[in-house]
C-alpha cells in the first residue's frame, strides 16, 4: 500500500517539477589560462531570453574572475548565434550569473 502512495505522490509531482524547470539548455566547456570552465545556457523556453551561468569545474570562486566571465559569455552566445544581450553579473555560490545574457 505504501508502495503504491509513493508511486501515486510521485507520478502527481513530475508534471510540475518537469514544467518549473524550464528549457535545460545545453552546457558549452571552456578552457581559459589552464583553468577550465562551463558556461550554461538556460531560459523559461527554447525561445529565450537565455541565462547565462559561468563556472570553475575545480570548484573555486568566480568572484575575481568577471571580466573572463564576460568573454566566455560572448563566445557561448556567437557559438549558439545569439546576441549578447546583458553583461552585468551577479554571484551566486561562486558562480557567475548573467541574467538575459544571450538573445
Amino acid at each position: 500500500m505504501r508502495l503504491v502512495l509513493a508511486a501515486m505522490i510521485g507520478l502527481a509531482l513530475t508534471p510540475q517539477l518537469a514544467a518549473a524547470e524550464g528549457y535545460a539548455g545545453l552546457i558549452i566547456p571552456a578552457e581559459h589560462k589552464g583553468i577550465k570552465y562551463k558556461v550554461e545556457l538556460t531560459a523559461d523556453d527554447k525561445a529565450g531570453p537565455y541565462d547565462v551561468r559561468v563556472w570553475r569545474i575545480d570548484g573555486g570562486s568566480m568572484s575575481y574572475e568577471r571580466k573572463v566571465g564576460v568573454q566566455l559569455l560572448k563566445v557561448a552566445c556567437a557559438a549558439e548565434d545569439y546576441a549578447v544581450a546583458n553583461t552585468r553579473s551577479k554571484l551566486d555560490k561562486g558562480q557567475l550569473v548573467f541574467k538575459g545574457g544571450c538573445k
